[in-house]
């Protein structure tokens, strides 16, 4: 048997993993079952293993005599586990009062919800709203996940989504996505499981799916939060709401009397129309009040999905907006996408000294021969003339010192792989153009 420890984060603590690989043979069969790979954590008892370790939970054949004992009883735990949950909750209860708390108690459970997991959502999340603690709650959960998921335990814990929503918000969440439960199960999950930001969270996730089915009901499910998670969970009610009926989201968000929360609703209404219906969301964008940062926001990100995709008929727009405020917005918002400069895509080597590793078609850079790709920029001249070394300077510097002002030039030393020489290359920034493919 060969073994490799190694360690792995899980929640606040640091975990020891040992992994052992081990040819199995049925002592009343000699033909071999095959290669198994099981995850132990060590704790003071023996703790659980992962589920892929477990050809078939529902059989009760006797485990092989060989496995090491710790590992031989927390196979032995999970399996009287899942047979426990076939004799209802109240079974399970009954004995789980027995175990104490640790590994075997993990692997237990682990074995009741692989079982309760086939009974379908809600009652596999019943189940687990009726277990004694908050500890085993997590760890039903967490193989209620693994199961409808089909989601080994490391992915799971290491999903982005864990920090942000737990390990309940986590499940929620996947149970929207894939359409497995309603909304209204979801925000119940919330109630349950969850506290503070992260039921706030979770509700505002269940609001947004319920809202273009029932917007009435959507809404209510946030009525007792307050303050800053009040007016997240209207956020994201709204985006949900204007992903599929964007002119009634904006109907309902338009009828808000602060004229703050309006302006944040309206802008997270205009975020979801931004990207592919650019017409409609610059109109939005300019019925949220002048004096509200939220409509110069909007209008930047406007801005830069259509110059992302179309920079003339962008430019067109932003030249036409009503103020100046308006117009430095967009702006704004269409250098991001489509910047003034070069035509050129660098990369930065360990050095800091950026190289040329794309060329836009059609651009400065594109047109002249005096640069092409693979060429190091050692230097740039700033406004004043003064030169400066680019591995001296941070990126976000270059780029900024590259870029600039249309119809005015830049200097830069550039020097080719093939040459030691460095020359000096003068180029006249112009606005980089996407255009419509259609």
């Amino acid at each position: 048997m060969k073994t490799r420890i190694v360690f792995a984060i899980a929640g606040t603590s640091l975990v020891w993993i040992v992994i052992l690989w081990s040819t199995i043979k049925e002592q009343s069969d000699s033909s071999q079952i095959g290669r198994v790979s099981n995850v132990v954590e060590l704790s003071a008892a023996p703790p659980l293993v992962d589920q892929s370790s477990i050809s078939s939970l529902s059989s009760p054949s006797p485990l092989p005599s060989k496995l090491p004992q710790s590992l031989k009883a927390v196979l032995d735990a999970q399996s009287e586990g899942y047979m426990s949950a076939t004799g209802g909750l109240v079974t399970v209860l009954t004995k789980l009062v027995e175990i104490p708390e640790g590994g075997l108690r993990e692997a237990f459970l682990r074995g009741v919800f692989q079982y309760a997991a086939t009974l379908g959502v809600p009652t596999a999340l019943d189940w687990a709203r009726n277990l004694p603690r908050s500890k085993d709650r997590d760890s039903a959960l967490l193989t209620l996940m693994g199961e409808w998921s089909n989601t080994s335990m490391a992915e799971i814990l290491q999903n982005p989504t864990m920090a942000e929503f737990g390990m309940a918000g986590t499940l929620g969440l996947h149970l929207l996505e894939s359409g497995q439960t309603s909304p209204q199960e979801i925000a119940r999950m919330a109630d349950d499981f969850l506290y503070g930001q992260q039921r706030a969270m979770l509700l505002a996730e269940a609001a947004a799916n319920l809202a273009p089915i029932d917007p009435t009901k959507a809404l209510a499910l946030g009525d007792d939060l307050a303050g800053d998670l009040q007016l997240r969970f209207l956020e994201r009610f709204a985006a949900g709401w204007a992903s599929k009926q964007p002119l009634a989201a904006w109907d309902w968000a338009a009828g808000i009397p602060d004229m703050a929360t309006r302006a944040e609703l309206q802008a997270s209404i205009v975020a979801t129309q931004a990207e592919t219906k650019h017409e409609t969301a610059a109109n939005m964008a300019l019925e949220i009040d002048p004096g509200d940062a939220a409509r110069s926001r909007s209008l930047e990100e406007v801005a830069a999905y259509w110059a992302a995709k179309d920079t003339g008929s962008a430019e067109q727009w932003a030249v036409s907006l009503p103020t100046q405020a308006d117009r430095n917005a967009a702006q704004k918002g269409m250098q991001n996408a489509a910047p003034v400069g070069i035509g050129a895509v660098l990369n930065f080597e360990n050095d800091g000294i950026p190289v040329i590793r794309g060329i836009v078609p059609d651009g400065v850079a594109g047109r002249s021969a005096a640069i092409k790709e693979g060429d190091r920029i050692l230097g740039v001249s700033d406004v004043d003339g003064t030169w400066l070394e680019t591995r001296t300077l941070s990126p976000e510097d270059v780029i900024n010192l590259i870029r600039g002002a249309p119809n005015t030039s830049v200097s830069l030393r550039v020097q080719s792989p093939s040459d030691d020489s460095i020359r000096t290359v003068t180029l006249t920034r112009e606005q980089i153009i996407h255009r419509n493919a259609n």
